[in-house]
This record gives C-alpha cells, sequence and structure tokens, in this order.
C-alpha cells in the first residue's frame, strides 16, 4: 500500500509527540524543529536528545583523532544516527576543509568525525 507524503508527515508528527514524551523532563528539546526522518526512533529510545542526536549526510569514516590521515576505526553509514559527543578540533584537512572535527560515537565505538557530513 503506497502512502502519501500527508500520511508520512502525520505519521512523523505522532513518532515525534510519542518520542518527546518518552524522552523525558530533563532532555534539551527544542520544540517546533523539524526532525529528520528515525531521529524520532532515536529520540524515543533514548539513544540521544535533540541537541546530541545527529545524522550522516553521506558515508562517515569514523577516526581515531581529528584529522583524514589518522586510523580509521569504521566507516559510519549514509543515514545513520550518531551521537554528537561533545569534542570539537579545528585541525585543517583538505578533506574536510573549514569544518571541524568533532566527536560522537556510533553503535559503542567512539572517535572523530568530520562535521562537513552531519546534520
Amino acid at each position: 500500500m503506497k502512502t502519501s507524503s500527508k500520511m508520512r508527515s502525520a505519521r512523523v508528527l505522532v513518532a515525534t509527540l510519542i518520542g518527546l514524551a518518552s524522552v523525558g523532563a530533563g532532555a534539551n528539546l527544542a520544540v517546533g524543529v523539524e526532525l529528520p526522518q528515525g531521529a524520532t526512533t532515536a529520540l524515543a529510545q533514548g539513544k540521544c536528545t535533540k541537541s546530541t542526536c545527529w545524522y550522516a549526510t553521506a558515508p562517515l569514516v569514523m577516526r581515531s583523532s581529528p584529522g583524514s590521515w589518522n586510523y580509521k576505526l569504521r566507516t559510519i553509514p549514509k543515514g545513520s544516527y550518531i551521537t554528537r559527543t561533545g569534542g570539537t578540533d579545528y585541525t585543517y584537512d583538505s578533506k574536510c576543509g573549514d569544518y571541524a572535527w568533532v566527536t560522537v560515537s556510533y553503535n559503542g565505538t567512539h572517535g572523530w568525525v568530520c562535521s562537513r557530513y552531519i546534520k
């Protein structure tokens, strides 16, 4: 059965409301912010809060330290949700350009990714 974009939007809205209710009172959530599809599931499952839930806009290479020359820990698939853990480094890298390297966590692995490819 095909679903219309209005029906998908309604489902996302309901999932957002359910996710907001299940996250808890102490979470940092922005009201009225449109979340990408799938973010509500990550929020509802308690994997992240609105301020830490990011997703990969392209396949991401997670590194041991900031800079594309550092050890590759793993590749994060495009569209995956990752948790931003707070560290920021502005080490210049031709692949990352003027974007910062940030610390993230994905499926139990902690490392650095270029912020150019997360949203």
